[in-house]
């Protein structure tokens, strides 16, 4: 099953295999995880910030927030960190390393048991749960072990559909409750002047 399932999705495919820098493919996943995966209102993406108030100067290059239920915080569902297409083992080391510092910086600073990370090179992808109890990532799918480029998933393939079910995942089963939109008492209505 593959994620890329519009033509917009297939223009930004097509620049992220071709591109030799890392932002074409870090458009790629964004637009996909803000169009397609978390496009609820209570879900946004937000580029290059702060894992946590921790550690101010380190961006993460792309966070899936949510709003809380309850308090209305916004929280972090997944951090996203992403590498060019011709990424070699060392700069897989350096994207699985900044996804574990992230989520680890963060669940230290919130108090949560458990936040997710998605690591790209190029249109291939990764998903990752760092509890908070082990200190470790942990794949969502594939064979374990970190540095291993052959459990990487490309979003245009057969097995994609790995990388969908986990994105489903993450929504079923957040760090804190997920608010939902309500609906608002009283209604405003704009009129024209004749």
């Amino acid at each position: 099953m593959s994620l890329v399932t519009t033509e917009f999705l297939r223009a930004l495919y097509n620049e992220a295999q071709s591109g030799t820098y890392e932002h074409t493919s870090i458009s790629f996943w964004g637009y996909l995880l803000s169009k397609v995966y978390f496009a609820e209102d209570h879900f946004y993406v937000d580029a290059q910030k702060p894992a946590s108030p921790n550690d101010p100067l380190r961006r993460v290059d792309e966070q899936v927030k949510y709003f809380e239920k309850g308090t209305l915080k916004t929280r972090i569902l997944c951090f996203h960190e992403g590498k060019k297409p011709s990424a070699n083992t060392d700069d897989m080391q350096v994207v699985e390393g900044q996804a574990f510092e992230a989520c680890a910086t963060y669940c230290d600073f919130a108090g949560i048991n458990h936040v997710y990370a998605l690591t790209t090179i190029g249109t291939l992808a990764r998903t990752w749960k760092y509890s908070h109890g082990t200190r470790q990532l942990e794949p969502l799918f594939g064979s374990a072990g970190l540095l291993n480029r052959a459990a990487y998933v490309d979003a245009d393939s057969a097995h994609a559909s790995q990388l969908d079910q986990t994105f489903r995942h993450m929504k079923m089963i957040p760090p804190s409750e997920v608010a939902e939109l309500q609906q608002p008492r009283h209604h405003v209505y704009a009129t024209g002047s004749r």
